[in-house]
Protein backbone atom coordinates (compact mmCIF):
# COMPACT_ATOMS: atom_id res chain seq x y z
CA UNK A 1 0.00 0.00 0.00
CA UNK A 2 2.86 2.29 0.69
CA UNK A 3 4.32 1.74 -2.72
CA UNK A 4 1.22 2.88 -4.40
CA UNK A 5 1.05 6.27 -2.29
CA UNK A 6 4.16 6.81 -3.48
CA UNK A 7 3.41 6.67 -6.90
CA UNK A 8 0.49 8.48 -6.01
CA UNK A 9 2.86 11.28 -5.13
CA UNK A 10 5.33 10.96 -8.03
CA UNK A 11 2.84 11.37 -10.24
CA UNK A 12 1.10 14.42 -8.03
CA UNK A 13 4.61 15.81 -8.68
CA UNK A 14 4.76 15.40 -12.25
CA UNK A 15 1.72 17.10 -12.66
CA UNK A 16 2.60 19.60 -10.31
CA UNK A 17 5.59 20.48 -12.22
CA UNK A 18 4.36 20.29 -15.99
CA UNK A 19 1.49 23.05 -14.75
CA UNK A 20 4.40 25.09 -13.43
CA UNK A 21 6.48 24.47 -16.73
CA UNK A 22 3.65 25.62 -18.46
CA UNK A 23 2.87 29.07 -16.67
CA UNK A 24 6.27 30.17 -17.00
CA UNK A 25 6.80 29.29 -20.85
CA UNK A 26 7.47 31.94 -22.51
CA UNK A 27 6.16 33.35 -25.70
CA UNK A 28 9.32 32.05 -27.81
CA UNK A 29 8.91 28.25 -26.52
CA UNK A 30 4.63 28.63 -26.85
CA UNK A 31 5.32 29.88 -30.29
CA UNK A 32 7.80 26.39 -31.22
CA UNK A 33 5.13 24.23 -29.52
CA UNK A 34 2.95 25.72 -31.57
CA UNK A 35 4.67 25.38 -34.41
CA UNK A 36 5.52 21.89 -33.92
CA UNK A 37 1.95 20.89 -33.59
CA UNK A 38 0.75 22.27 -36.49
CA UNK A 39 3.83 20.61 -38.22
CA UNK A 40 2.90 17.35 -37.47
CA UNK A 41 -1.31 18.22 -38.33
CA UNK A 42 0.50 19.10 -42.13
CA UNK A 43 2.66 16.13 -42.05
CA UNK A 44 -0.37 13.50 -41.23
CA UNK A 45 -2.61 15.59 -43.73
CA UNK A 46 0.20 14.78 -46.35
CA UNK A 47 0.53 11.34 -45.40
CA UNK A 48 -3.16 10.69 -45.62
CA UNK A 49 -3.73 12.81 -49.23
CA UNK A 50 -0.50 10.24 -50.33
CA UNK A 51 -2.34 7.29 -49.31
CA UNK A 52 -5.85 8.67 -50.87
CA UNK A 53 -3.82 9.15 -53.72
CA UNK A 54 -2.50 6.04 -54.26
CA UNK A 55 -5.60 4.03 -53.56
CA UNK A 56 -6.86 6.46 -56.51
CA UNK A 57 -4.06 5.68 -58.90
CA UNK A 58 -4.88 2.13 -58.22
CA UNK A 59 -8.26 1.80 -58.70
CA UNK A 60 -7.89 4.08 -62.06
CA UNK A 61 -5.28 0.94 -62.75
CA UNK A 62 -7.80 -1.20 -62.09
CA UNK A 63 -10.58 0.35 -64.18
CA UNK A 64 -8.53 1.05 -67.19
CA UNK A 65 -7.62 -2.69 -67.11
CA UNK A 66 -11.42 -4.18 -66.85
CA UNK A 67 -11.97 -1.49 -69.99
CA UNK A 68 -9.56 -2.71 -71.65
CA UNK A 69 -11.09 -6.75 -71.06
CA UNK A 70 -13.98 -5.28 -72.19
CA UNK A 71 -12.92 -4.23 -75.43
CA UNK A 72 -14.72 -6.31 -77.88
CA UNK A 73 -12.41 -8.59 -80.63
CA UNK A 74 -14.86 -7.86 -83.73
CA UNK A 75 -13.94 -9.51 -86.91
CA UNK A 76 -13.17 -6.96 -89.03
CA UNK A 77 -11.21 -4.67 -86.06
CA UNK A 78 -14.00 -1.92 -86.10
CA UNK A 79 -14.54 -1.05 -82.53
CA UNK A 80 -18.15 -0.62 -80.26
CA UNK A 81 -18.84 2.86 -82.40
CA UNK A 82 -21.27 4.97 -79.80
CA UNK A 83 -22.37 1.60 -78.53
CA UNK A 84 -22.98 -0.03 -81.84
CA UNK A 85 -21.48 -3.32 -82.31
CA UNK A 86 -20.01 -4.79 -85.26
CA UNK A 87 -23.11 -6.45 -86.04
CA UNK A 88 -25.57 -3.76 -86.04
CA UNK A 89 -23.04 -1.97 -87.95
CA UNK A 90 -23.03 -4.28 -90.38
CA UNK A 91 -26.78 -4.20 -90.51
CA UNK A 92 -27.11 -0.45 -90.81
CA UNK A 93 -24.42 -0.59 -93.56
CA UNK A 94 -26.11 -3.52 -95.31
CA UNK A 95 -29.61 -1.63 -95.02
CA UNK A 96 -28.30 1.21 -97.31
CA UNK A 97 -26.61 -0.29 -99.88
CA UNK A 98 -29.52 -2.29 -99.95
CA UNK A 99 -32.04 0.66 -100.91
CA UNK A 100 -29.10 1.52 -103.99
CA UNK A 101 -29.68 -1.93 -105.69
CA UNK A 102 -31.30 -2.52 -108.95
CA UNK A 103 -32.60 -5.61 -106.86
CA UNK A 104 -32.43 -5.05 -103.21
CA UNK A 105 -33.31 -8.52 -102.39
CA UNK A 106 -30.42 -10.41 -103.82
CA UNK A 107 -27.92 -8.98 -101.73
CA UNK A 108 -25.46 -11.93 -100.80
CA UNK A 109 -22.82 -11.07 -98.34
CA UNK A 110 -19.53 -12.32 -97.91
CA UNK A 111 -19.28 -12.52 -94.19
CA UNK A 112 -15.57 -13.94 -94.16
CA UNK A 113 -14.21 -10.53 -96.09
CA UNK A 114 -14.93 -7.89 -93.71
CA UNK A 115 -12.13 -5.11 -93.54
CA UNK A 116 -12.33 -2.03 -91.38
CA UNK A 117 -9.66 1.29 -92.03
CA UNK A 118 -9.53 3.67 -89.57
CA UNK A 119 -9.26 7.14 -92.22
CA UNK A 120 -10.74 10.41 -91.05
CA UNK A 121 -13.63 8.18 -90.26
CA UNK A 122 -14.22 5.05 -89.83
CA UNK A 123 -14.96 2.71 -93.02
CA UNK A 124 -15.93 -0.84 -92.91
CA UNK A 125 -15.51 -2.88 -96.12
CA UNK A 126 -17.29 -6.16 -97.22
CA UNK A 127 -18.23 -7.73 -100.28
CA UNK A 128 -21.47 -9.24 -101.59
CA UNK A 129 -23.47 -10.75 -104.66
CA UNK A 130 -26.32 -9.01 -106.35
CA UNK A 131 -27.96 -9.39 -108.83
CA UNK A 132 -28.38 -6.58 -111.36
CA UNK A 133 -31.03 -5.42 -113.31
CA UNK A 134 -30.25 -8.18 -115.93
CA UNK A 135 -30.85 -10.42 -113.10
CA UNK A 136 -26.84 -11.84 -113.70
CA UNK A 137 -25.73 -12.30 -110.45
CA UNK A 138 -21.95 -9.84 -109.92
CA UNK A 139 -19.75 -9.48 -106.92
CA UNK A 140 -19.64 -5.89 -105.63
CA UNK A 141 -17.31 -4.14 -102.37
CA UNK A 142 -19.45 -2.24 -100.34
CA UNK A 143 -17.83 0.35 -98.30
CA UNK A 144 -19.83 2.30 -95.37
CA UNK A 145 -18.32 5.02 -93.20
CA UNK A 146 -19.08 5.51 -89.74
CA UNK A 147 -18.25 8.58 -87.01
CA UNK A 148 -16.98 8.21 -83.29
CA UNK A 149 -20.68 7.68 -82.58
CA UNK A 150 -21.86 5.39 -85.00
CA UNK A 151 -23.70 7.30 -87.39
CA UNK A 152 -23.53 6.36 -91.16
CA UNK A 153 -22.00 9.33 -92.79
CA UNK A 154 -22.04 7.70 -96.44
CA UNK A 155 -22.13 4.55 -98.19
CA UNK A 156 -21.04 3.21 -101.72
CA UNK A 157 -20.13 0.33 -103.56
CA UNK A 158 -18.38 -1.07 -106.60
Amino acid sequence: MKALKWVGIVFALMMALGVVLVLFETDEQAAAREAEYKQAEVEKAQVKAEKLQAKEDKQAAKDKDEAAEKVVKTRSGIPNLGGKSEPELITVCQIDIQDKLSNPRSMDVINSNLKYKKELNHELWFQFYAKNQFNAESKHTAMCEFDNDGNLLSSKFE
